[in-house]
């Protein structure tokens, strides 16, 4: 599909939610929408918009009555689970849209995939995966993630699949068990979802499960659905616009000014597909930047390299949980002057979340690090659980000394930084 020709659908779901969405009837302005000039003028939708007239607290984001639809939800912290309420034709666009994604990525006739993701409440993660894999011709396993490690893979050594979909923290999991009781499984086809796959963790599982191909299903926003995918020349962070049913845009986070070929900004998504309740030029707190349409001359579509997730969420296992319960225990401890740094990595398998709070004397610091922690676990309940219970995710406070934290080259300090995407 054409850029030109989403710009009309868009054109059509904007007139038709200023005319029955209350919310959008004072949000928007009478802008026919024709090009990126137009959609300029158009504000912004932020995540607490969303929050407050979407469900469960509203329904004036709405174009019209809840019926013959699905809602769903990304799993997050409490407080922080997003709500999406697709109607039917717009969750069989995504589907479809997935479903060719998936071919790029050449899953298909003779692959017995197990899914091995984890499922909670609204979550549309299995669902859809089953009903895509059988549109595949696939033979589905359809395990979970909640199962045993031990259960999980016995299932893998007696159905021996070829293929996985799963976290790639919880891979490493596996892998380790694997390991310790001296199994060898062979498997080819790696696609995985909730968190980037970095370099070593690629190499771990490619020596313990010998996967000759890893690929993420999609880049996907709890709210916007999937904005990006794979294809076999675009590996690592780099994913094809879903332009049959988003526009995106990258935009300079300070000026609202679109940035140029290699510029990091923020992705910017408005839904061209959904018209019960669609996003328009909704503010992710992704950072990316577009790819030089000459490398590689994709003919799937503009490509983005994604970044990371913004300063107001990170994605910790497939959860997605709000910066703001990291911050604020920090920031409510009197020895910590405020400045810190959430750093994520992998380490032998487990998430590790350091938080580096800066101090005037860290070395007396340790009582107040440990309340600290204490209280972003009160704050946490799932990720909680991952830590004490499940034992995945391992959390730090650091105090480290004022000053010491590294700054961009305006000076700030960057409150998140994902090394799972460097390493």
């Amino acid at each position: 599909m054409s850029i030109k020709k989403n710009y009309e659908r868009l054109d059509r779901i904007v007139r038709r939610a200023r005319r029955d969405s209350p919310f959008y009837r004072k949000h928007l302005p009478a802008v026919e929408i024709t090009g990126p000039e137009d959609l300029r003028r158009l504000p912004f939708l932020e995540k607490e918009h969303v929050n407050r007239h979407s469900l469960p607290a509203g329904r004036e984001l709405f174009t019209g009555p809840l019926e013959n639809c699905i809602v769903v939800a990304s799993s997050g912290s409490t407080g922080s689970r997003k709500y999406m309420v697709l109607e039917r034709e717009a969750w069989e666009k995504s589907m479809e849209v997935q479903e060719q994604a998936l071919r790029y990525l050449g899953l298909g006739r003779g692959d017995t995939i197990a899914i091995l993701s984890a499922a909670g409440p609204f979550d549309p993660t299995l669902s859809s995966l089953i009903e895509l894999t059988f549109r595949l011709g696939c033979v589905v396993l359809p395990v979970t993630g909640n199962a045993e490690i031990d259960e999980l893979i016995d299932y893998l050594v007696s159905f021996r699949p070829n293929a996985v979909y799963i976290v790639p923290s919880f891979a490493l999991r596996i892998a380790a068990r694997v390991c310790e009781r001296g199994l060898k499984i062979d498997l080819k086809k790696f696609f995985y979802v909730g968190e980037h796959l970095g370099r070593e963790a690629s190499e771990r599982l490619k020596e313990v499960f010998g996967f000759e191909e890893l690929w993420a299903v999609g880049y996907s926003s709890a709210d916007t659905g999937l904005i990006g995918f794979q294809d076999r020349n675009s590996p690592g962070t780099v994913y094809h616009v879903a332009e049959e049913l988003n526009l995106v845009e990258i935009l300079d986070p300070q000026n609202g000014r679109p940035c140029a070929c290699g510029e990091t900004g923020e992705i910017v998504v408005s839904n061209c597909h959904r018209n019960l309740f669609p996003l328009i030029r909704f503010r992710t707190g992704d950072l990316g930047y577009w790819i030089d349409p000459e490398e590689n001359a994709p003919s799937l579509g503009r490509r983005l390299a994604l970044l990371g997730r913004g300063d107001d969420e990170i994605m910790i296992r497939a959860m997605s949980v709000p910066t703001t319960t990291f911050v604020e225990p920090v920031r409510n401890t009197p020895i910590f002057s405020g400045v810190m740094q959430i750093v994520i990595g992998l380490e032998e398998g487990l998430t590790v979340i350091d938080v580096r709070a800066e101090c005037n004397d860290p070395a007396a610091a340790g009582p107040d690090a440990h309340a600290a922690r204490a209280a972003i676990l009160a704050a946490n309940p799932p990720l909680r659980h991952e830590i004490e219970d499940e034992g995945v995710v391992l959390l730090r406070v650091t105090p480290v000394e004022s000053g010491s934290l590294p700054t961009t080259v305006s000076g700030k300090v960057r409150l998140v930084q994902d090394r799972r995407i460097e390493s």
